[in-house]
């Protein structure tokens, strides 16, 4: 797999994020913090969950210090925090995927102890695939919950094709998602 396909996932998983967390912020603070039996529980936490795990694996796979996690603040964060946090996890992401690349890393193992479990081995590459397929597993999540809340569709899927279609002009985001 070459750093090309890793940005292409990388750029999606950003985009589709972002799509995310802007129809968010049309909604009521209760609607964004409303509780469900999926995932994390509330958009808010599905979408704070997402850029929070971008965050520390780009740590994991950087070989640097993990920083405190997002999802331990108790405090809700408005849609625009979480979009500047996606902002800065993706550019830190790009940054790990740049550096990994140059020096070949790809294959190297880490180990990664899970507390009061079992440690695990895996190459730099198999981490990064794995934060950039999360992204999409909580997003179906956070789409789930959304149609829970009532929420018309939102009119587009959130894949790689239609990511590589938005970005290239081919099609756009509905304009009753941008309304909303």
């Amino acid at each position: 797999m070459t750093n090309a396909t890793f940005h292409v996932l990388l750029e999606h998983n950003a985009w589709a994020t972002a799509v995310l967390i802007d129809d968010a912020a049309r909604l009521t603070a209760a609607q964004f913090c409303l509780r469900f039996d999926i995932g994390p529980g509330s958009l808010h936490d599905t979408l704070r969950h997402i850029v929070g795990a971008m965050w520390r694996w780009a740590d994991r796979i950087g070989a640097q210090p993990l920083r405190p996690s997002i999802e331990d603040d108790p405090e809700t964060l408005p849609p625009d925090a979480l979009r500047r946090l996606l902002a800065g996890a993706t550019e830190e992401l790009r940054g790990v995927v740049a550096r990994v690349e140059a020096t070949q890393r790809w294959e190297e193992w880490m180990v990664f102890p899970v507390p009061e479990g079992p440690t695990y081995r895996f190459t730099r590459r198999a981490a990064l695939l794995h934060v950039l397929t999360h992204g999409m597993h909580h997003r179906a999540q956070a789409l789930n919950i959304r149609r829970r809340l009532g929420l018309p569709p939102l009119g587009l899927d959130l894949d790689v094709v239609e990511w590589e279609c938005v970005r290239t002009g081919q099609i756009s985001i509905p304009p009753d998602t941008a309304e909303r």
